[in-house]
């Protein structure tokens, strides 16, 4: 999977929670858009969506802040395996 195809996967479930158009370095966090019960629904989103397991050491602000730094993770996450 693409950075891209993440990217395109994550707008959609961002859509859910927000009708503003999003850029893909977009802070969610700091611009207020996800709170602590949408985090923990991408998160879940992120592992079931994507086949990555987010841990403890992973829950960090910059791995999920943005659309640009998700994909990120997530290729990184996917090639850990």
């Amino acid at each position: 999977m693409t950075k891209e195809d993440i990217k395109t996967k994550m707008k959609k479930f961002v859509s859910r929670h927000t009708k503003e158009e999003i850029s893909d370095d977009y802070n969610f966090f700091t611009a207020g858009m996800i709170g602590s019960l949408a985090a923990v629904e991408m998160i879940s989103f992120i592992e079931h969506e994507f086949n990555v397991s987010v841990g403890n050491e992973d829950l960090d602000l910059a791995n999920f802040s943005s659309l640009n730094a998700i994909a990120e993770f997530v290729i990184r996450k996917q090639n850990e395996n």
